[in-house]
C-alpha cells in the first residue's frame, strides 16, 4: 500500500486547493420543551427507537439553549446527517470540528472526522471530504468507506478499489465497507458474490438502512420482485419517511401492474424529501422509471449539478427535462454530458429527440449517430437515425431504416420474449429463445450471438460465451458492447487476461465514460 499512498497524495492535492468550508445555520426551535439532559436523552431514546423525525426536533429545540453542549451538537449532527439533511449536518459537524480543535486534549475530533466527510460527500464537495479525511481514511471503517466513495465519484476508480480491499482487510466485519464490496461484485455481474453479501449483511444487520437500500437495490435489479418489495417495506416500517423506499415501492407496484399502489406510495413520497444528492437522485431515477417525469423533476429541484463528479446527475436532469418537454436546458444538459464523456444510450436519444424538434437535423444526426452504428441499437433510434440520415444526405440511410424494419418484423416478438427472460434473470429461457433464433432467423445476428454470450455467462458456460462473442466481434469487431462482451467472456472462462485486457482496453477507448466496460477493465487489471 505504501506506493498507492505515495501516487494518491498527489491526486488528493488536486482537490485541496479548491476546499471549502460549509458553514450553516442551524434550525428554528420547536414548541416542546426540554431541560438539558432530558432534551439529550430523550433525542438518544428516539434515534435507539429509530424515529429520527422525532429525535431531529427535540434536538433542534435543545441547541437553543444548549450550543455549548458538544453532545447535543454531535448527535444533532448524526441525526441530520441520517435524515438526508447533509447541508445542515455538515454545519453542525463543522461547528464541533472548529470547536473540539481547540479543546485539550480533543474529544470528538476522530468521531467527527468520518461523519463530516460524509456530509461533505453527500453534498458532493469532494475537496473538503478529502481534506477532512486527511492521511487518516484507514483509521476507522467509516472513514474507508467514505475514501472509496469520493475517490469513486472523483474518477479514481483504481486507488477506490485499493482502499476498499484494505479497508476490508483491516476491518472485516465493518458493514460500510461489506455493503461497498457487495456493490463492487453487482457491478461486475458477480451475482452470485453480491447475493451472498446481501444474505449475509440481512442476518447480521437487519434493521442498517445502508444494508436494506443495497439489498433491495440488489433484489429489484435481479427482478426479485417480492423480496424486494419485503426489503424495502421493512425500511418503510424503520423509516416511514424515508423517500428512496417509497419510490421503491412505487416503482415495484407500478412493475405489478398495481395502479392504486403506486399511486398511494407516489403521494406518500412527495410528502417527504431529501437533501441528500444520492438519495434524491435515486429517487428520481425511480420516478422517471416509474413514468413520473414530474415528480423526478421536483425531487431533483434543488440537488444542485455544478462539476465534472456530477454528470450522471447532469444526465438524469436533462432527460427530465426532455421529458417534459423543456428543449433548451435539456439540449443544454444532455450536450454537457456527451461532451465530458457520458455514453449513456438514453442521453444520445434524448437529445437527438430534442434537436430534431427544434429543426437542428444535423446536430441531431451527430448524437444519435454512434447509437445507431452500435449492433444492438432498438428499433426506435434506428428509426429515427433513417430519417435524420436521410435529412443529412448519409447514403447509409437505407440500411438504418432495413434494420429497423428487420426488428418490427414478427421475429421481433422472440426477442421481445428473450428481453423479458433476461429481465427476469431466468437466463436458460434466454437462452432457449436466442439458440433457436440463431438457428432460423436471418436478422441481425450480432445482436443475437452477443446477447446469447452475455446470457451464457450468466449461465455459467464462460467457453460457450468466447465462442459466440468471437462471432459476433467478427462481424462488428469495432462495437464497444460486443467487444466488452467478448473482454468479459474471455476473463470469466480464465487462462487469457491478457487478450481479455486488450480487448476491454479497445472498448474503453471507444466509450470511456461507459460505466460497465471501465468496470470490467478494472477488475481484468486488477491482481488476484
Amino acid at each position: 500500500m505504501t506506493g498507492h499512498l505515495h501516487h494518491r497524495h498527489h491526486a488528493r492535492n488536486r482537490f485541496r486547493s479548491a476546499c471549502a468550508t460549509v458553514v450553516l445555520g442551524l434550525t428554528a426551535a420547536c414548541s416542546t420543551q426540554h431541560a438539558p439532559q432530558a432534551g439529550y436523552q430523550a433525542a438518544a431514546d428516539a434515534v435507539a427507537r429509530n424515529d429520527y423525525r422525532t429525535a431531529d426536533t427535540i434536538l433542534a429545540q435543545t441547541l437553543q439553549t444548549e450550543q455549548q453542549d458538544n453532545r447535543v451538537l454531535f448527535l444533532a449532527g448524526k441525526v441530520a446527517l441520517e435524515q438526508g439533511d447533509a447541508q445542515r449536518a455538515a454545519g453542525l459537524l463543522e461547528k464541533l470540528a472548529q470547536r473540539d480543535a481547540m479543546a485539550r486534549p480533543p474529544v470528538y475530533t476522530d468521531q467527527v472526522r468520518p461523519l463530516l466527510a460524509k456530509a461533505q460527500l453527500a453534498l458532493n464537495n469532494l475537496p473538503g471530504a478529502l481534506h477532512t479525511l486527511g492521511n487518516a481514511y484507514l483509521s476507522d471503517p467509516v472513514s474507508c468507506a467514505v475514501e472509496v466513495r469520493v475517490l469513486s465519484a472523483a474518477g479514481e476508480y483504481r486507488h477506490a478499489i485499493e482502499v476498499l480491499d484494505a479497508g476490508l482487510k483491516a476491518f472485516p466485519q465493518a458493514v460500510d465497507l461489506q455493503v461497498l464490496d457487495g456493490i463492487r461484485a453487482q457491478t461486475l455481474g458477480q451475482t452470485d458474490r453480491a447475493d451472498a453479501i446481501a444474505a449475509r449483511l440481512l442476518k447480521s444487520d437487519p434493521d442498517t438502512i445502508e444494508v436494506l437500500i443495497f439489498a433491495g437495490r440488489l433484489a429489484m435489479a435481479e427482478r426479485r420482485m417480492a423480496d424486494a418489495k419485503r426489503i424495502f417495506s421493512h425500511v418503510h416500517d424503520l423509516r416511514p419517511d424515508h423517500h428512496g423506499a417509497l419510490l421503491a415501492l412505487a416503482s415495484i407496484a407500478r412493475d405489478a401492474g398495481d395502479m392504486a399502489a403506486e399511486q398511494h406510495w407516489v403521494d406518500l413520497a412527495r410528502r417527504t424529501g431529501s437533501s441528500d444528492p444520492a438519495t434524491a437522485s435515486f429517487a428520481a431515477e425511480l420516478a422517471l422509471a416509474a413514468g413520473h417525469a414530474d415528480e423526478a423533476d421536483r425531487i431533483l429541484a434543488h440537488v444542485d449539478d455544478v462539476g465534472a463528479a456530477n454528470a450522471p446527475l447532469r444526465m438524469l436532469k436533462g432527460l427530465i427535462n426532455a421529458q417534459l418537454d423543456r428543449r433548451d436546458i435539456a439540449i443544454e444538459q444532455l450536450t454537457n454530458y456527451l461532451a465530458h464523456g457520458g455514453q449513456d444510450s438514453r442521453a444520445r436519444l434524448a437529445l437527438a429527440v430534442m434537436l430534431t424538434r427544434q429543426g437542428d437535423k444535423v446536430r441531431a444526426w451527430q448524437a444519435l449517430k454512434p447509437l445507431a452504428d452500435e449492433a444492438n441499437a432498438a428499433q426506435a433510434p434506428l428509426q429515427l437515425a433513417a430519417a435524420l440520415a436521410a435529412a443529412n444526405h448519409d447514403p447509409a440511410a437505407p440500411t438504418y431504416a432495413a434494420r429497423a424494419n428487420a426488428l418490427a418484423h414478427d421475429d421481433h416478438r422472440d426477442l421481445a420474449a428473450a428481453n423479458d427472460a433476461i429481465n427476469a434473470a431466468d437466463w436458460h429461457r434466454a437462452d432457449a429463445i436466442y439458440t433457436r433464433l440463431l438457428g432460423t432467423m436471418q436478422g441481425n445476428r450480432v445482436v443475437l450471438l452477443n446477447n446469447d454470450a452475455y446470457v451464457k455467462i450468466n449461465l455459467g458456460d464462460a467457453n460457450g460465451a468466447v465462442a459466440l462473442a468471437r462471432q459476433a466481434a467478427a462481424l462488428a469487431p469495432n462495437d464497444p458492447t460486443v467487444l466488452d462482451t467478448l473482454g468479459w467472456a474471455l476473463f470469466k472462462a480464465g487462462g487469457a487476461n491478457a487478450e481479455a485486457a486488450s480487448v476491454l482496453a479497445r472498448a474503453a477507448t471507444m466509450q470511456p465514460g461507459n460505466p460497465t466496460i471501465r468496470a470490467h477493465l478494472l477488475a481484468v487489471r486488477s491482481p488476484g
